[in-house]
């Protein structure tokens, strides 16, 4: 085995062990999720009514009507800045 094949399965190895230690700790941390938001805070955007954004396990955000609890948008999870696919607002709170 070569030097550089021996550094590209070091990589390899080290890359699966890190993915396996990341699944390992998201599934033991998903245990203590409570149901509560992992951040949250009213917002006023210039010209409209207060509304509520929030980020929830795992990973998405949620803005919603606090006067109603309608859901206005919701982020795909894992990316906050990605409208949900499918997403229709609307819908309320559970």
């Amino acid at each position: 085995m070569t030097p550089a094949e021996a550094r590209r399965e070091a990589e390899a190895a080290a890359v699966k062990s890190a993915a396996e230690t990341l699944r390992r700790v998201t599934a033991a941390a998903a245990v203590h999720f409570t149901g509560r938001p992992l951040f949250q805070r009213q917002i006023r955007l210039r010209g409209s009514e207060p509304l509520v954004f929030r980020i929830v396990a795992p990973g998405i955000a949620q803005v919603f009507d606090p006067a109603d609890g309608v859901v206005v948008a919701e982020s795909a999870p894992g990316d906050l800045y990605r409208l949900q696919p499918g997403f229709v607002p609307g819908r309320t709170l559970e």
